[in-house]
C-alpha cells in the first residue's frame, strides 16, 4: 500500500506540466508496486471537470477507495472554476488522501483557490509559458534531436503558426516531421527552411491561412471570405489566423522593398528573403500588382489594430470583426 497524494499544477505551459504529470505518475505507481511497475498495470484513471460533476459526487468518488483496482489516478482539471465552499471541500480530501490513490488538480491559470493552494503544500507548481527568447532555441532542439535542421525563418514561421506552449510546438512539429519524412530519406541530416516548410502547412489543411492570403493576393474578396468562414467554421481562432497572414504580409513586405529596389527579378535576392517556391513567386507580385506599394505596411498595421479589438471586444462580435478586417484590407489604395 502507498499513502496517497494530492498535486496542485498550474500555469499556461502545457508541455512541461504535461511531462510532469506523466514523471510524477510512474514514481507514484512504483510505490504502490513497491518498485517495478508491471507491464500492464491495473490502475483506475478517472477524470472531473467542476460544473460538469456535482461536488458531492467528485467528493464521494474521492474518498471510496477501489475493490477492482491497484491503485487510481485522479484528474480534476479547471481547477480554478470551484466554487469557494467546493475548493475547500476538495482540499479537506487533499489533507487525508485515500491510500492507493494520486489526485492531480490542474489548470492553465496560474492562481487557484487558497484552500487548495495551502492543501498542495510543497506538492503545488506553477509551469510558466516559455520565454520569447527561450522559445527558438526549445524548438531547434526538438527538431535536431529527430535529425532536422531549420533555418531561421522555418523557426519563425512554426513560432508564429503554434501556441505559445511546448505541447502544441511538439505536437505540430510532429505531424510535419511526418510529413516531411518522404523528403529527408536516409538522411541522418536534413534542413527545412521557411519555403518548404510553408508548403507542407499549406497542403496539410484543406483551408489555412496561407489559402487565404493566395486568395487575398488576387483581389478576390468573395473567395477570402468564402475561406475564412471556412476557417472559423473549423474552429481556427482569429489570432491564429493573424499569425499566420503575418508570416505572409513580412515576405510581401521584404518582396515590396526589392520591387522599390528593382531588383524584385533577382533569384539571389529572393532567395535570401525566403522566396523559393512557383507559388511565391507568383502570389508576391500578383498581390503588389493588385495593390500597389506600401500595401505590406498596410496590412501589417490593419491585422495589429484587428487583433487589439478582437481580444478586448471578440465573442458575439467576431464574425462581424472579421468580415470587416477583410473588406478594409482589400480596399485598393
Amino acid at each position: 500500500m502507498a499513502a496517497g497524494e494530492s498535486y496542485l499544477f498550474l500555469g499556461p505551459e502545457a508541455g512541461e506540466k504535461e511531462d510532469m504529470i506523466a514523471e510524477t505518475k510512474m514514481r507514484y505507481l512504483s510505490r504502490v508496486y513497491g518498485g517495478d511497475i508491471p507491464q500492464n498495470p491495473n490502475v483506475e484513471v478517472t477524470s472531473f471537470y467542476p460544473g460538469e460533476t456535482p461536488i458531492l459526487e467528485i467528493s464521494a468518488f474521492l474518498s471510496t477507495g477501489s475493490l477492482f483496482s491497484d491503485a487510481r489516478i485522479i484528474y480534476i482539471k479547471n481547477c480554478d472554476t470551484f466554487k469557494k465552499t467546493d475548493a475547500e471541500n476538495i482540499a479537506a480530501y487533499m489533507k487525508m488522501p485515500v491510500e492507493n490513490t494520486a489526485l492531480f488538480l490542474t489548470s492553465d491559470e496560474t492562481r487557484a483557490d487558497k484552500s487548495l493552494e495551502n492543501a498542495a503544500g510543497k506538492n503545488k507548481r506553477v509551469f510558466w509559458e516559455l520565454q520569447d527568447r527561450q522559445k527558438p532555441q526549445y524548438v531547434r532542439n526538438y527538431w535536431q534531436k529527430r535529425g532536422w535542421e531549420l533555418t531561421d525563418d522555418a523557426v519563425e514561421l512554426l513560432l508564429e503558426m503554434i501556441e505559445n506552449n511546448t505541447a502544441e510546438l511538439r505536437k505540430e512539429s510532429e505531424r510535419l516531421i511526418g510529413f516531411l519524412s518522404a523528403d529527408k530519406g536516409n538522411e541522418k541530416s536534413f534542413t527545412v527552411d521557411g519555403a518548404l516548410l510553408e508548403k507542407y502547412l499549406s497542403h496539410t489543411r484543406s483551408e489555412s491561412p496561407f489559402t487565404l492570403f493566395s486568395a487575398i493576393s488576387e483581389g478576390d474578396l468573395s473567395k477570402s471570405l468564402e475561406i475564412l468562414r471556412a476557417l472559423l467554421a473549423a474552429k481556427n481562432e482569429p489570432i491564429g489566423i493573424f499569425a499566420g497572414l503575418l508570416w505572409s504580409y513580412r515576405k510581401f513586405n521584404e518582396y515590396s522593398k526589392l520591387r522599390e529596389k528593382g531588383i524584385a527579378e533577382n533569384e539571389t535576392e529572393l532567395r535570401k528573403i525566403g522566396i523559393t517556391t512557383m507559388k511565391a513567386k507568383k502570389e508576391f507580385p500578383q498581390a503588389y500588382k493588385v495593390y500597389g506599394a506600401g500595401a505590406a505596411e498596410r496590412f501589417l498595421a490593419l491585422t495589429a489594430e484587428y487583433d487589439m479589438l478582437l481580444r478586448s471586444e471578440g465573442g458575439a462580435m467576431e464574425d462581424v470583426l472579421m468580415d470587416l478586417y477583410l473588406c478594409k484590407l482589400m480596399r485598393r489604395r
